[in-house]
């Protein structure tokens, strides 16, 4: 796995795939950040690793490759819950990387709590390698230019007339694909603004049937434990197990993925 890791860091700041409105002082303060975070992970700098690749985040960008290499650098300061944060977050968005998943199984293997996960559905799976893959962006200009190409084929439909059964097949797939298009763009919009999951990051924490230090405690979670949330309700947020079972746990005790 070490070999794994430190050829990861090498490739790090050719991962990078976003960069939200950031400017060319701001890629470029980013990217000294990378090779700072990288050159210290190697020098065995964890903690200054993580300091520095905190700086890339802050200066606008997001990728998978860095939350993977976080994930790596917390692992090596033992803070099992972080890791298998970070590790989940490059799992959003690198759905299919071997090494993610491989660096993932091997940090929850260390977790406390083993429960039977109940699979997704097909379609749930499919959603997120492909929101993953295109994002609501590319959703978005596909949209646009089925609806594009829609208009521009009823224009001429409505000035010369219509023009023939595959003139009508054109405008209705132009037309499908634009709504198909944007509804994506939006759904994966609302996908990527609130978060759908989340772990455990202390110790242990009590998981209650209901919000509020009063209620009856089903059971004792982990740190570690990735859960999927539900709910929020004040400081307490309702979330379900990977085995299906729900109950609530206090906020500050998980981390969003």
């Amino acid at each position: 796995m070490k070999r794994l890791v430190v050829l990861l860091l090498v490739l790090c700041t050719a991962g990078v795939t976003r960069g939200q409105g950031t400017s060319g002082a701001g890629v470029e303060a980013a990217l000294r950040h990378l090779d700072e975070g990288n050159r210290r992970y190697v020098e065995g700098d964890y903690r200054g690793a993580l300091q520095a690749y905190e700086q890339a985040l802050a200066a606008g960008y997001e990728s998978g490759t860095l939350y993977l290499n976080m994930g790596n650098a917390y692992y090596r300061l033992d803070r099992l819950g972080e890791a298998i944060r970070h590790y989940a977050k490059a799992r959003r968005l690198m759905p299919g990387d071997r090494v993610v998943q491989h660096n993932l199984r091997i940090a929850q293997n260390r977790a406390v709590d083993r429960f039977s996960r109940v699979p997704d559905p097909f379609w749930r799976v499919a959603w997120e390698r492909a929101v993953a893959t295109v994002g609501p962006r590319g959703f978005f200009v596909v949209g646009l230019l089925g609806y594009l190409v829609a208009m521009v084929l009823l224009g001429v439909r409505v000035w010369r007339g219509p023009r023939g059964p595959w003139h009508r097949r054109a405008l209705t797939l132009a037309a499908l694909v634009a709504v198909v298009g944007l509804a994506a763009a939006f759904g994966a919009a609302l996908e990527g603004a609130e978060p759908r999951a989340a772990v455990v990051l202390v110790d242990e924490a009590a998981l209650r049937e209901a919000p509020g230090d009063t209620a009856s405690v089903a059971l004792i979670v982990h740190e570690g434990l990735l859960v999927d949330l539900l709910e929020r309700q004040g400081p307490w947020v309702a979330v379900r197990l990977p085995n299906g079972a729900t109950g609530w746990l206090p906020a500050d005790t998980l981390g969003d993925v």
